[in-house]
């Protein structure tokens, strides 16, 4: 008997052995998993670890804020107010960490009124494009040769716009539309261009539905065709867009050296925030452009079957 207590002792603890080490592994990759998922911001260089969860949430609030600031510049939106009243916030912010981390007391009170302002800044700037392009479209659509004064309006409210001046631009855009209400050409061709519409759509749809249908399936069938030769156009908008964006940084460098050298109209605080943020900026375009250049480079190689496979003999034999 004893020897059969014995085995049944050493099983249990091998078994509870390999229990524990199945258990550590799992934690090992679940760690390293959700490490290699965290996006690359620049606002995640600070460390937030023992730090208060109002720190916490303010960081994660400057994290979005600089997303926003992307999609902006996506939109063709022009973010110099938005960008300094951010990079500000950041500053600032960082000042506070280390002041908690020296277990001293510390508010965030003007880091959060940075931050609503921002997001009212955004909100201000996608509100004003809408208008701007609806009024556009209405113009466009309504009349053949628009008055002059309706045009001269329109241009100020472009032109307010693209100076980040929401609330003026937005005040010549209420102007145009009572122009534009004040013009009987204007009523009469939108009343007629509305009943022509409503009259003439289904018509048209019932009319020609096999011929439209036909143009959707030419659509798709191209569509998948030229899937690889889309993507590579992609790529190549990408790495445009980017080398663009890199340009206007440092336009606006050298913008921020002659304020500061030559105008002398900034701080010596303002000048190394802006400059250091710009840096930073270009650092991570210059990260961004060899990668999708390289993925570019990959769909050239291999236009119909982009695999793994393809990737990994591309990249052992890339001059091939």
């Amino acid at each position: 008997m004893i020897p059969k207590q014995q085995n049944n002792r050493q099983k249990y603890f091998f078994l509870s052995l390999v229990i524990l080490l199945l258990i550590s592994a799992s934690c090992l990759a679940f760690t390293t998993a959700k490490t290699k998922n965290t996006p690359s911001n620049l606002t995640k260089i600070i460390v937030v670890k023992n730090l208060s969860i109002e720190a916490q949430d303010i960081n994660k609030s400057l994290i979005e804020a600089e997303e926003e600031q992307i999609k902006l510049q996506s939109l063709g939106i022009t973010v110099t107010r938005y960008n300094d009243t951010l990079v500000l916030a950041q500053e600032i912010y960082r000042l506070k960490i280390l002041a908690e981390r020296n277990n001293e007391k510390v508010e965030y009170t003007i880091i959060k009124d940075k931050l609503s302002e921002l997001r009212e800044i955004k909100e201000k700037a996608l509100r004003n494009i809408d208008e701007l392009k609806t009024l556009e479209q209405i113009i466009n659509v309504s009349l053949l040769q628009p008055p002059s004064p309706i045009l001269a309006k329109l241009e100020e409210a472009q032109k307010e716009f693209r100076a980040e001046r929401y609330e003026k631009s937005m005040d010549a855009i209420e102007k145009t539309y009572s122009l534009l209400s004040e013009s009987e050409a204007f009523q009469t061709k939108l009343k007629a261009f509305y009943a022509a519409t409503s009259r003439t759509i289904l018509d048209f749809l019932k009319t020609n539905w096999k011929i439209i249908l036909i143009i959707l399936c030419t659509i798709l069938l191209a569509g998948v065709i030229t899937k690889t030769r889309i993507q590579k156009h992609l790529l190549k908008n990408k790495i445009k867009h980017l080398e663009l964006r890199k340009i206007s940084i440092t336009e606006l460098i050298k913008e921020t050296q002659r304020d500061y050298f030559d105008k002398k109209v900034l701080s010596e605080l303002e000048y190394i925030i802006r400059i250091k943020k710009y840096a930073e900026i270009i650092r991570d375009i210059n990260r961004k452009i060899p990668l999708i250049k390289e993925e570019l480079a990959l769909k050239e190689k291999y236009p119909r079957k982009n695999n793994k496979n393809n990737k990994k003999k591309y990249l052992n034999n890339p001059k091939k």
